[in-house]
């Protein structure tokens, strides 16, 4: 059992496993301490230093009788937008093939001013840096002392404008793109993983609705690849 919030990470383990726990937490350089016990007595408590009680509520509020958020979405209609919004109008040629080129061009940019911002050689374990399809990892520990058989190939990928335009179809066309990206890394394509960043939970019809679209795109991407 694992809660992760702004990368602290809380896992509850028997006793008996307690060791082999802080051996990996040990071998990455991870801090780790104990911070608690489970009792089952089916209540939270949290104690000072002193053993002083802060606080002792019912487990069962803060999950299963958390409340839930059921808010009122509207589904967002698929636009039809204008001239530029279609791309069969092009092979149709409704719109001449020069006023598509720059639209074209303005697509493409070097983005390597974005991961050159912070170390992406964690432990010397990158095998293909940011840029290509998909970035490969070595599983391998600092230190280790034989090579490592296994990696990890990764990909992040996104379609905000297509995602406008058709929710549910354009995020289920991302994670499609992902899957390749890292199908032509060699790898095989095993979780699907929604990250996004938003100023405040969507609080709108139109904005629930759209995260609901999304969220369904998803779902059935992953289903049809087969993809947890």
């Amino acid at each position: 059992m694992t809660s992760e919030s702004q990368e602290r990470m809380l896992a509850i383990v028997t006793p008996a496993d307690r060791a082999a726990v802080e051996e990996v937490c040990g071998r990455w350089e991870v801090r780790a301490t104990v911070i608690g016990t489970v009792t089952g007595g089916g209540r939270l408590r949290i104690l000072d230093e002193h053993d002083a009680v802060l606080a002792d509520v019912p487990a069962a509020s803060l999950s299963d009788d958390a409340p839930l958020y059921d808010r009122p979405g509207r589904r967002p209609p698929i636009s039809t937008g204008g001239r530029h919004d279609d791309p069969r109008a092009v092979l149709s040629g409704r719109v001449a093939p020069d006023e598509a080129a720059a639209d074209v061009l303005g697509l493409l940019a070097d983005a390597s001013w974005v991961y050159r911002q912070y170390d992406h050689q964690l432990f010397l374990n990158t095998v293909v840096g940011p840029g290509e399809d998909a970035a490969v990892l070595r599983l391998a520990g600092p230190g280790a002392a034989r090579r490592a058989e296994r990696g990890l190939a990764i990909s992040t990928d996104s379609n905000p404008r297509w995602c406008a335009l058709d929710p549910r179809l354009g995020t289920a066309m991302t994670v499609a793109e992902s899957a390749l990206n890292v199908a032509c890394a060699g790898a095989r394509p095993r979780r699907a993983r929604p990250i996004a960043s938003t100023s405040a939970t969507p609080s709108t019809p139109r904005s629930c609705g759209q995260l609901s679209e999304s969220i369904d795109g998803m779902a059935e991407a992953c289903l049809a690849l087969e993809i947890p």
